[in-house]
Order: structure tokens, then sequence, then C-alpha cells
């Protein structure tokens, strides 16, 4: 199970001072992306549905969505599932790839 946990670092391993906080994250994965095809002029909204994708926080985490090395922001719409806006025609069929960002 993902959340945040204490830091703490120690220099002779009996005193300990907070450092900070760190989140672990559940592994996320996808499962769909709909609709398969679009516009060559790009502007389709893409659906991706997968399971465990962590809504973005004030540190800036965040998705974004790569065709072919075209990225695009993504809009986190809950743990199963993130819209992209597809960029327009690349020469080649892509596969869109889903790159989570945490900092």
């Amino acid at each position: 199970s993902g959340g945040p946990v204490d830091v703490a670092v120690s220099f002779n391993n009996q005193d300990y001072h907070h450092a900070g906080i760190f989140g672990y994250h559940e592994v996320s994965s996808v499962l769909s992306v709909s609709p398969s095809h679009g516009w060559a002029q790009g502007g389709t909204k893409v659906n991706v549905s997968g399971v465990g994708f962590q809504e973005p926080n004030e540190l800036g985490e965040g998705f974004i969505c790569d065709f072919g090395g075209r990225q695009v922001a993504a809009i986190f719409i809950d743990s199963a599932s993130v819209r992209c806006s597809v960029p327009a025609l690349i020469a080649s069929t892509v596969e869109p790839t889903i790159i989570y960002f945490p900092h």
C-alpha cells in the first residue's frame, strides 16, 4: 500500500533528525486506450484506463502522454483514468505511453 512516511537521518545510530517525508506510490499500469484513432490535425481526446494512477499534488507530480516522442499533458480523472489531447499527425502509427513524474 502506498502513502507517505517520515524520513529520519542519524550520524551516530542513536540520535535521529527528521529529514522530510517520502511518498510511496502503487505501481500503475495501462489497461486500454480509447479511441484508438483520431483526426490527422490532432485534438482527439484520448481516455486512458488503468489501475493505480495517483492524483497529482502540490509538488508538481503528474502525468504526460507520449505519442511517438511527442509529449502532451494529461489530465488526472481518477485512480483508473487520465485523459490526453492527441497532438497533430505523426508520420507513423504510434502507441501512446503514460509517464508519471513524481517530484
